[in-house]
């Protein structure tokens, strides 16, 4: 047997992979979390007179991914990042525990898993919440889940079906640039080269989960109707619409755009509204806010840029840009 077909998960087996697992969660174990992975369940302490919230999301190689091999640390990262964004569309919430499920190779390093569990760990640490359980199983290809518990305060959540006719349609974080990110390291554009090639690839693999801004939307009643910007802008304002029972007009100009996506734009000659309009996994917030509002929004938020408004009807307009938008089916 080769050095390298020893130093697999497989030739490490199950059991001592999972104590290795272990090993590196329980840093992270404290709080609420009572008791964490290596039982059946996970024992958590739960705040009296809060809301309960629960959201998973997933990652799969060849859909959200290419060579799994070489990046298991931003994997990691990015996987409890997209997960916390949910949570932080919620408005008023707050993460309590994560779980971590992975499907993977009997091939894979030991030393992946290990780049992989320390990540997770530091990202842990960075947004205080800990690691209580998950699962772990042989796949073809990588499969990796995290499944986020939180709370929110009674009447502090914020749903995406409040939105009326009239609401202005507002934007937080930006948009298009991990898109943009996505062709430089593994499509089309991959050998362009420049000063925005660095922030558009961070955006892809690191999109910062805007809990205390959602938060603070929700404890100063602006927002109205909220999600996260997971799908892109255009996706984002429909279905807050649809779940709204409203149509929208979709309208930005350049201030809603990145620097760097502008730079890159111009330097491959596309048009940057495509990618504000269509590109996904930017995970800001998308929310409306009445326009008595207003004005204390831009106060709170300068950085808030607006991109459209809820209108009476059912018909998405989007000023005949075209969108483009990313569809898994």
């Amino acid at each position: 047997m080769s050095s390298r077909a020893r130093q697999t998960i497989s030739s490490l087996g199950e059991s001592a992979l999972l104590d290795r697992i272990r090993a590196g969660a329980q840093s992270g174990i404290g709080g609420r979390v009572l008791l964490g992975p290596g039982d059946d369940c996970a024992v958590v302490s739960f705040p009296k007179d809060r809301l309960l919230l629960a959201t998973t999301d997933e990652m799969v190689e060849g859909t959200h991914f290419l060579d799994p091999l070489y990046h298991a640390a931003p994997l990691a990262a990015k996987l409890l990042r997209i997960n916390l964004s949910d949570i932080a569309a919620m408005g008023s919430a707050k993460p309590l525990f994560i779980l971590c499920s992975a499907a993977l190779p009997a091939t894979v390093p030991q030393s992946w898993m290990r780049e992989f569990m320390k990540s997770l760990a530091r990202e842990c640490r960075l947004f205080s919440v800990p690691l209580a359980g998950g699962n772990l199983a042989r796949s073809e290809k990588f499969h990796l889940s995290i499944t986020v518990i939180g709370t929110a305060g009674k009447g502090r959540v914020i749903t995406r079906s409040g939105g009326k006719p009239g609401d202005l349609i507002f934007a937080l974080g930006a948009l298009g640039t991990a898109r943009a990110g996505f062709e430089l390291y593994y499509g089309p554009s991959k050998r362009v080269q420049g000063g925005f090639r660095a922030p558009l690839v961070s955006a892809f693999w690191k999109p910062e989960p805007m809990l205390k801004q959602g938060a603070a939307l929700s404890s100063k009643g602006l927002a109205s109707a909220m999600l996260d910007n997971s799908d892109g802008l255009y996706k984002s304002v429909l279905f807050l619409a649809q779940a709204s029972g409203c149509g929208a007009d979709i309208s930005f100009g350049p201030e809603s755009c990145a620097p760097a996506l502008k730079a890159y734009c111009a330097a491959t000659r596309k048009d940057w509204r495509s990618y504000v309009l269509g590109g996904g996994e930017d995970y800001g917030l998308v929310f409306t806010v009445p326009p008595s509002r207003e004005k204390k929004l831009r106060t709170a938020f300068p950085g808030a840029k607006l991109v459209g408004r809820l209108v009476s009807g059912r018909k998405v307009s989007t000023g005949g840009i075209r969108a483009n938008p990313y569809e898994h089916f």
